[in-house]
């Protein structure tokens, strides 16, 4: 069986750093790994984060957008350099010239390396570059061969969706090219816009508050001493008042009790085997009953306190 990388629509993250999330237990390899950092465009990332690829991330990606876990998963299964890849729509959560940037130096560069990948996708501008293409319809494959065989069938689900595709590409260069025309005369009111909020961001940012190591685990101050009565007594009047805690407190008495008491049972029981002359107290079936008796108090105590 050979190895399988898969990265998933949801990556899975780590509680740990970005460096270990792709690393993911095997060998670091400086080189293999810089190659890795900059074929999924986190390079940039990298000068951002406070610590580098040693910055802690937090559970389940909690401090990283949807695109940097995407291109960290990513990283992580061209590391692993494995002869399979499924790759379950890794760009959806990427800008679109991330995208393309990872489609070219990454999918395309599996492909040249040989590799077998499994890319599951709705982006359109990356299926002519598919050597076999699966379309699948409401759970159903449709359509199955090479994208010319696929496109010459006019009445098929991939070539309507082209068509539907290469529409909309058109009509939006159309509007882009409107927008072009009309935005001369407003750039510098955008750039004057962009810069003001840009500065009014800044100066309410507290910059002290920034974590130099890359950490966001610390270790937790504790305080040492009794537990001041206060409390207790906030904690038996959010619990029912009084009354409701004498009582509890009763139950778990009781509890206890009663399970002293049925391991003292059981040794009367054992007791009663050994005892050749019986009566009705050393009766074994007295002490069987009295024992059920007595695990029967002891469940309806459990469920009282329930």
């Amino acid at each position: 069986i050979r190895p399988i990388s898969y990265v998933s629509q949801r990556p899975f993250i780590q509680n740990s750093t970005l460096r270990e999330n792709i690393l993911f237990g095997n060998q670091y390899d400086e080189t293999l790994y810089n190659q890795v950092i900059s074929d999924c465009c986190l390079l940039q990332d990298l000068s951002i984060l406070p610590a580098g690829d040693l910055t802690e991330i937090g559970e389940r990606g909690i401090n990283i957008s949807g695109g940097q876990k995407s291109r960290i998963a990513l990283a992580r299964s061209l590391y692993a350099n494995n002869n399979i890849y499924l790759l379950d729509d890794p760009l959806s959560a990427v800008d679109a010239h991330v995208g393309q940037y990872l489609f070219e130096n990454v999918i395309l560069k599996l492909k040249r390396l040989g590799k077998c990948v499994v890319f599951v996708t709705n982006a359109m501008q990356y299926i002519k570059f598919m050597d076999n293409i699966v379309v699948i319809d409401n759970g159903r494959i449709t359509q199955h061969g090479s994208y010319n065989d696929l496109m010459n069938d006019t009445n098929g689900l991939l070539c309507q969706m082209m068509s539907s595709f290469n529409e909309t590409l058109r009509q939006s260069d159309i509007i882009d090219n409107l927008s072009n025309n009309d935005s001369n005369g407003n750039d510098n009111i955008i750039v004057e816009v962009k810069l003001n909020a840009i500065n009014s961001l800044n100066n309410n940012l507290d910059l002290s508050k920034k974590v130099g190591d890359g950490k966001l685990i610390t270790v937790e101050d504790r305080e040492v001493g009794d537990v001041n009565i206060n409390i207790y007594i906030k904690w038996l009047e959010s619990s029912g008042g009084l009354i409701v805690g004498f009582i509890l407190l009763l139950l778990c008495i009781a509890n206890e009790s009663s399970n002293i008491l049925g391991q003292w049972w059981i040794s009367q029981l054992s007791q009663s085997f050994s005892t050749k002359h019986h009566t009705i107290l050393t009766s074994k079936w007295f002490h069987l009953v009295i024992y059920v008796l007595i695990n029967i108090f002891v469940i309806a105590i459990v469920v009282s306190q329930e």
